[in-house]
């Protein structure tokens, strides 16, 4: 899987104008042959028996200037970002919300839910005056009257993309704290098995993808193979290691159990502990 460079203060700061109950988040979708990112409010799945009934509105605008990766370039990116927060203030009007937009090859689509009783009509009368109030073409696709089932395929994470939320959470974490993200250090890794049977495999593939092997050992009835490479932690190369290992982990049967480094506080000053 490719994936496109993060803007971490993107994803940091353009939500929608959002409630106090709303939770967004911004992952890189697992099974898109190019780059996908997804950026969701994670709290419609606790509204899920209100909006069961609903319909959900999945509205697409083409980007009129993509990236190599599909993506927006930052003057379309911020034209949209005011169309979503103009959209937002609308659908609140009808009682509808916007649960989350996907952005990649070559286009932005924005994902609305309303509970029973709004007309698909109406509602996309209103997201489309929205888009040519902007100058942007807006295109529907046929909308759906199980608005959870839509939310849950094309919006919220899995297991995997849930790994992503929490890799970004905690390089945001380290830049608050005066990370300089772009330095090399080491990076250590955590593969738990049931026995040495299982993590025999694992071993021998993670030497020859060239991380070394720290450490093999047993707590109780759990095989915990310790490992490490050297990285920055930009947030497209940790992500780059980070999915392969969750996938391959789970593959062989393990669980990947996450991954750990040191402040950077300067460039170039290496690791502080």
């Amino acid at each position: 899987m490719r994936f496109a460079m993060i803007c971490l203060a993107c994803l940091m700061v353009f939500a929608p104008l959002a409630r106090a109950d709303e939770n967004w988040v911004s992952y890189f979708r697992q099974d898109a042959a190019d780059p996908v990112s997804v950026f969701v409010d994670l709290s419609v799945m606790d509204e899920g028996v209100a909006l069961s009934d609903g319909v959900a509105i999945v509205m697409a605008v083409k980007l009129a200037d993509p990236d190599s990766n599909g993506m927006t370039r930052r003057n379309e990116a911020l034209s949209l970002f005011r169309l979503e927060d103009s959209m937002v203030d609308r659908l609140a009007r009808l009682g509808g919300r916007m649960a989350g937009r996907t952005t990649g090859q070559g286009q932005r689509v924005f994902y609305v839910l309303f509970p029973d009783g709004v007309l698909p009509t109406a509602a996309k009368s209103v997201l489309q005056d929205a888009a040519q109030e902007f100058g942007l073409r807006a295109d529907f696709l046929p909308e759906s009257r199980k608005p959870m089932d839509v939310y849950s395929s094309e919006l919220y994470p899995d297991a995997a993309e849930q790994r992503q939320i929490g890799d970004l959470r905690v390089i945001t974490g380290l830049i608050a704290a005066g990370d300089f993200p772009a330095e090399p250090r080491p990076i250590n890794h955590w593969c738990v098995f049931n026995g040495p049977k299982q993590a025999k495999p694992f071993q021998e593939w993670i030497t020859a993808k060239d991380y070394d092997l720290e450490e093999v050992a047993q707590y109780g009835q759990d095989r915990v193979v310790r490992f490490s490479h050297i990285s920055s932690i930009q947030p497209d190369v940790i992500l780059a290691h980070t999915v392969m290992l969750d996938r391959t982990c789970r593959d062989m049967g393990g669980v990947y159990d996450g991954w750990e480094t040191t402040l950077v506080s300067a460039p170039g000053g290496g690791a502080q502990e």
